[in-house]
């Protein structure tokens, strides 16, 4: 779930923890996933550079959720309300009516709304938002999350204007030694856990179905003589691929 923190509520960090605090995550991924999914820690999944098991992403904590959805109120004056964008598939509906039903028993007021997938993308250039589900980061090499991270990237689309996050993703791009980019991008994950610019919900399963005489689907591996990364959600390389002849 991408939040927007370009403007209320999520430009403040205890609406942010409110609602991190107050999604059940593990049931979400039994209840909407059948337990296939992998609960997310951060944007970085296993076999990725800046993969955590713990992030410090909030664990579901309904006490701490309304902890801080109290201390929003009396910040602000004003309850937690929030409008969550999501695409009119059913199966996205039902998602989006779960995790309302969870985040409103911490005492933040959800409402949905549907719109189509090319007009969800609109909305997430534009301002006028203030969460919505959102698939991206597939993995590969960190810095290629460069463009969705940095504050004022115009595809930054949960506007967050982070000099912490900026000075890592910075640090990261220009490190060579790959022993200390690894750090600096774990060092990326954990500030995401710290403050919850996004809410993590599962990592995706992604497929390639290929008849048996296909081969190198992954594409060959790396002069290093390591193997090609795993990740698929942009698609697959061609270059490595053959058929063997029966």
């Amino acid at each position: 779930v991408m939040l927007n923190a370009s403007k209320p509520p999520f430009d403040n960090i205890n609406a942010r923890l409110a609602a991190a605090y107050a999604l059940d995550r593990k049931s979400f991924n039994e209840v909407r996933n059948l337990g296939l999914m992998q609960v997310a820690s951060g944007p970085f999944a296993e076999g990725s550079v800046g993969y955590l098991k713990d992030a410090g992403f909030p664990q579901y904590n309904l006490d701490k959720a309304k902890e801080y959805s109290a201390k929003y109120t009396a910040e602000t004056g004003q309850p937690i309300e929030i409008t969550v964008l999501s695409t009119p598939d059913p199966s996205t509906v039902k998602s989006a009516q779960f995790i309302q039903e969870q985040v409103q028993k911490a005492g933040i007021k959800v409402n949905l709304k549907t719109v189509e997938q090319a007009a969800l993308i609109s909305n997430a250039l534009g301002s006028d938002w203030n969460a919505m589900a959102f698939r991206n980061h597939p993995g590969g090499a960190p810095d290629l999350q460069y463009v969705w991270w940095h504050g004022g990237s115009p595809v930054n689309f949960g506007k967050f204007n982070d000099p912490e996050m900026d000075k890592l993703l910075d640090a990261g791009r220009l490190e060579s030694d790959t022993t200390k980019a690894a750090s600096i991008y774990e060092d990326v994950n954990k500030r995401f856990g710290s403050q919850a610019w996004n809410l993590w919900l599962n990592w995706t399963i992604w497929d390639v179905a290929s008849a048996p005489d296909v081969h190198g689907v992954m594409g060959p591996d790396l002069p290093d003589g390591s193997k090609p990364f795993p990740g698929l959600a942009t698609g697959h390389p061609v270059s490595g691929m053959w058929v063997s002849k029966g």
